[in-house]
């Protein structure tokens, strides 16, 4: 239990898959409202969140962590 714990406390990157701009502003402001610091990522497609995850291209540095629970 305390694995899942120590995780859940640490901010983790959260990867946004969504092509409308307007969508993407209304989940930032909700996130600053609940005063929620995890970063954010945002990927326009599929494929570019499939390169994100999987680090290829100019996406390489990203680190992303997956939680099991």
């Amino acid at each position: 239990m305390n694995g899942m714990n120590s995780r859940l406390n640490n901010p983790i990157d959260i990867l946004l898959v969504e092509d409308n701009p307007g969508d993407v502003r209304l989940i930032q402001e909700v996130f600053k409202y609940a005063e929620i610091d995890n970063k954010i990522r945002i990927a326009k497609d599929g494929e570019e969140a499939i390169n994100m995850l999987s680090r290829e291209n100019e996406f390489f540095n990203c680190l992303f962590q997956i939680l099991y629970y």
